[in-house]
């Protein structure tokens, strides 16, 4: 199974885990690191540590996907570099839809065809009513 951990500002990224685990009717086990506002500079190396072992402990050998809130934001840029040395792939933009897909997948899809699927999800979810109604 592909490993996922979520990065998000505040609580966001808790919040959207605990919606997805109402909708699918149980218990999810992923990780979830919250970048506080409140946190320095000096938090920031605590957060890396804290980032790369919930990467170590979710890499089953398939790869992980990191779900971070937005690009150019504090969670995207602490794992850029992780890129290089990890197995992993960043998706921002992170929304409820495309959680749900990757929970319904991750087990189903190699990891690229995977993220590339999350992506397109991400996207199609996003719209304004009116287009789709008329």
């Amino acid at each position: 199974m592909i490993g996922g951990v979520i990065i998000t500002h505040g609580y966001l990224g808790a919040t959207l885990l605990q919606v997805a685990e109402k909708i699918i009717g149980k218990k999810l086990s992923m990780p979830v690191i919250s970048i506080d506002w409140k946190d320095g500079v000096s938090q920031i190396g605590k957060k890396e540590q804290e980032i790369k072992a919930a990467i170590e402990k979710e890499n089953r050998g398939k790869g992980v996907v990191i779900f971070t809130d937005i690009f150019g934001g504090t969670p995207t840029n602490l794992c850029v570099s992780l890129l290089k040395s990890m197995d992993v792939e960043i998706i921002t933009g992170l929304n409820l839809p495309l959680l749900l897909k990757f929970l319904s997948e991750r087990d189903k899809m190699p990891f690229q065809d995977l993220t590339r699927a999350l992506v397109k999800r991400g996207k199609e979810s996003i719209g304004r009513i009116r287009d789709f109604l008329e």
